[in-house]
């Protein structure tokens, strides 16, 4: 709540930040240099993969974007949770959602799975906190894994919709269907940046996008 306080100007009566930091650019500076508002208030979205952040969301009246990306098995209950309680606003009178789903498209579905795969190698990584580097595909083929370390994998990997361009455009649509977000949201997981450029490219073709 301190930011929306920074943003606005307007912190409660005792709260410590009130007398003594203050953001710039916000409406104090302006007030200070005797000008109209200078900046417009940026939209403030709650962004979270859990029930807590969506009724939280849902109190405030904020739009909400999911991180399918990490949490897509609590996305369905999120979303429900926040659209139940949500609370009309000045920000906003309905609820707004966006889903932010992992995707890896490439030209054949062997090449999508590898660079998945690569990025989910780090997840597990990081799930042990070992460096969250993205090996190659090659290094992660290679990779000696327990079965634990395997399965970790796999769950993560799970959560990215992998294949040909129409293959994961199929799946965003299921998706978008599904949950009926107002936007998708989509991060491109692999190793190599010209494999995300052009699961870029194949996505955007798929949808008759520039």
């Amino acid at each position: 709540m301190e930011l929306l306080g920074f943003l606005d100007a307007d912190f409660p009566a005792g709260n410590p930040y009130g007398d003594r930091v203050q953001a710039v650019p916000d409406p104090w500076q302006d007030a200070e240099n005797g000008v109209a508002r200078s900046f417009e208030r940026p939209p403030v979205w709650l962004l979270g993969s859990s029930g807590y952040s969506a009724q939280l969301a849902a109190h405030l009246g904020f739009p909400f974007a999911f991180a399918a990306h990490l949490a897509d098995e609590n996305l369905e209950a999120a979303l429900a949770l926040y659209r139940t309680n949500f609370r009309p606003s000045a920000v906003l009178d309905r609820p707004y959602v966006i889903v932010s789903s992992g995707v890896m498209a490439a030209d054949d579905e062997r090449e999508a799975q590898r660079q998945s795969w690569a990025y989910s190698h780090a997840m597990m990584r990081m799930s042990y906190s070992k460096s969250f580097v993205v090996p190659t595909p090659d290094e992660a083929e290679a990779y000696a894994y327990t079965e634990q370390e395997r399965r970790v994998v796999a769950m993560w990997d799970a959560k990215t919709m992998i294949g040909t361009g129409e293959q994961v455009t199929a799946q965003l649509n299921a998706r978008q269907q599904q949950t009926q977000a107002d936007e998708m949201m989509i991060l491109n997981l692999g190793h190599t940046p010209s494999a995300i450029h052009r699961s870029t490219e194949l996505i955007a073709d798929a949808y008759g996008m520039p």
